[in-house]
């Protein structure tokens, strides 16, 4: 990159950001809740990133939700961000969607008659702060394996380029890009698999093994936890004290 051709330009406020008097330490991102059952409620509805689809001829909602406790010591803690959850019935088990399955748990009686009154249950129950049950596991993630993968999956020489790829492939390319570097990137799927700390506490990151084989890479890569809803996991509450 050519620095020569920067902008000689006096910076404003909006460029600077806070600054000086204004500037505050960074505050620690505490870790993932610990794994376990929990009960929860729907915090935000991505609305930008939700809509409808059509599969085999039939219209289907998708909705991204960010997930939070509800109740107990640790109300308000995010449990999971951007979930992204749909209404086709699955082939399995219940037979009942992530929806459904929601809707359910939260106690809703009667199906909605149609897409938008199942979007608009989901609106109210955010403004009510209606529970239900779930459990959340932590799951641990390598950007730097998955950005590996989705720069071999686009041929590309850096991860902007290869994000500007992969939106020019075709949709199921383009899925299967994402897909394998996502699996590239998840490591493990329980708390468990993290390592403790003296105390006893599962410590919410360690250096990822893969990257550490890699020279290019050397030992940066760094898994770090997240937690998520499991999403089968909705139930009615049968937690009747905080926890």
């Amino acid at each position: 990159m050519d620095f020569s051709n920067l902008p000689d330009e006096q910076l404003t406020e909006e460029q600077l950001g806070a600054w000086g008097d204004d500037w505050q330490e960074p505050v620690d991102i505490p870790p993932p809740i610990p794994a376990g059952r929990y009960l929860l409620k729907i915090s935000k509805i991505h609305e930008d990133r939700s809509n409808a689809f059509e599969y085999q001829g039939k219209s289907h909602l998708s909705v991204v939700l960010d997930f939070a406790v509800a109740e107990g010591p640790l109300a308000n803690r995010s449990a999971e961000t951007y979930a992204q959850l749909n209404s086709m019935p699955s082939f399995f088990g219940n037979r009942a969607s992530d929806i459904g399955n929601l809707l359910n748990a939260a106690g809703l009686t009667q199906p909605p008659a149609s897409l938008r009154a199942m979007h608009d249950t989901l609106v109210r129950m955010v403004a009510s702060g209606t529970s239900f049950e779930g459990r959340v596991e932590w799951e641990g993630h390598c950007s730097a394996c998955y950005e590996r993968a989705l720069l071999a999956a686009t041929d590309a020489l850096d991860i902007e380029a290869a994000k500007a790829a992969a939106s020019m492939l075709g949709k199921e390319e383009k899925k299967r890009a994402y897909n394998e570097a996502r699996k590239a990137g998840k490591k493990v799927s329980k708390m468990t698999q993290f390592p403790t700390a003296p105390n006893g506490n599962y410590i919410p990151f360690f250096a990822c093994p893969q990257c550490e084989k890699e020279a290019a890479f050397g030992s940066e890569g760094i898994v770090q936890a997240k937690s998520v809803v499991i999403r089968r996991s909705f139930h009615r509450s049968t937690l009747k004290e905080s926890f």
